[in-house]
């Protein structure tokens, strides 16, 4: 195989001339020697981690190799050396976390206790105001009642432990709280005996209705109808048998040219790609599902096949005899690859589109590429599932 760093077949991705910077040049140039390096030294990467390496780059992996001219062994020992110092690393880097939650964490208790003191000490405060302004009001009102209390005055923020001045202060309110209750009660009777309250009578009963209150049911406005998107009908199982058997006809006849794959619907089919998506290994999980399309492709002498992300940095393009891989991205032209795949299926003929297939499990997409006269649409799962039946369990493995 020979990789070039031609950019992308379509406009979205940018060629190098002669005025572009050094830098782009440079960080270009070195992409496309680490993916040489990766699809040259494959079968060794791989029976390295076979062994049990652990969490090394593929980066280190290749230096190791190359320092010890290809000997497995050799590279093998040096790598578990790098091991052993990452292991150490890391746990220095462990220790000294847990050193600063525990310094973090006391002062924290310190200062919540600290926080639940003052508080009490100005709930203690707020109450004792409030008491104060109770009895004095309740005194402007009533001076003669004056003798009547031992104390009018709170206990200060320093006298709280002293009992008896509490409980003078506590008696004093539920006194005037009594008094209180006696003069409502005075004042309601004889707002009664001067007929100012007169007893409602109920006049209307569950369930009766009325001319001056009818129900709610009759009051409510009609509601208007939301518009409707239209519903996705499902695919019946005829159908979906009669779409497959058409298609893989189609592909053991060599009828289609181009295949377009949508990369981050197909990202979460496998589990070994799935897993290195959630961990943060987007680089290496779009480079396996490079290395799978092309294998197939070059089993079933499908010439072009267009690998296509939202937004990546790995561009590059991969071509062999027969078949040529190129890995683009959507952005900066486009959104999403999905629009890219509906304004591309626009601009096609009805020859192109009986000779291209595209590959996605979006239903939304599926609609928008019927909409477009486009034929033949595979499910993500569906593209995997033939990919594992024609190149074998053996190879498919290896591409992972």
């Amino acid at each position: 195989m020979e990789i070039e760093n031609k950019g992308n077949i379509n406009s979205n991705t940018t060629i190098l001339d002669d005025n572009s910077p050094i830098w782009m040049k440079k960080r270009d140039e070195g992409r496309k020697r680490r993916v040489e390096k990766q699809l040259k030294y494959s079968n060794e990467i791989n029976q390295l981690k076979s062994k049990g390496i652990g969490e090394i780059s593929e980066n280190k992996i290749i230096k190791a190799l190359e320092s010890n001219d290809l000997n497995i062994e050799n590279a093998f020992a040096e790598l578990c050396s790098i091991k052993e110092k990452q292991g150490g690393r890391r746990q220095f880097k462990k220790e000294k976390e847990d050193k600063k939650t525990e310094s973090k964490s006391k002062k924290k208790f310190s200062k919540e206790k600290k926080n639940t003191a003052d508080k009490q000490l100005e709930k203690q405060k707020r109450k004792e105001e409030k008491d104060q302004k109770i009895i004095d009001e309740f005194l402007l009102k009533h001076p003669e009642l004056k003798e009547k209390f031992s104390s009018t005055t709170t206990p200060s923020a320093g006298e709280i432990s002293n009992t008896k001045n509490e409980e003078k202060v506590k008696i004093d309110i539920e006194k005037i709280k009594e008094l209180k209750k006696e003069e409502r009660q005075k004042k309601f009777q004889e707002r009664i005996e001067k007929g100012e309250f007169k007893k409602r009578e109920k006049k209307e009963k569950k369930g009766e209705e009325t001319e001056e209150n009818p129900k709610r049911k009759n009051e409510r406005k009609p509601k208007e109808k939301k518009e409707k998107k239209e519903k996705i009908i499902k695919e019946s199982t005829e159908e979906k048998a009669k779409r497959l058997e058409t298609i893989r006809e189609m592909i053991k006849n060599n009828l289609f040219t181009t295949i377009y794959l949508d990369g981050n619907n197909m990202l979460f089919v496998d589990d070994v790609i799935r897993k290195d998506c959630l961990n943060k290994k987007t680089r290496e999980a779009e480079l396996k599902l490079g290395k799978l399309s092309i294998e197939y492709a070059m089993k079933k002498n499908i010439p072009n096949i267009k690998l296509v992300f939202d937004n990546t940095k790995q561009v590059l393009q991969v071509q062999s005899e027969v078949v040529q891989l190129s890995v683009s991205s959507a952005y900066p032209e486009f959104e999403s690859s999905d629009d890219a795949f509906v304004v591309w299926a626009g601009k096609m003929n009805a020859e192109d589109l009986e000779k291209t297939l595209f590959v996605t499990s979006d239903r939304e997409l599926t609609l928008r590429l019927h909409s477009s006269k486009v034929k033949f649409v595979l499910k993500s799962g569906e593209y995997m599932k033939e990919v594992r039946e024609v190149l074998g369990e053996e190879a498919y493995n290896k591409c992972l």
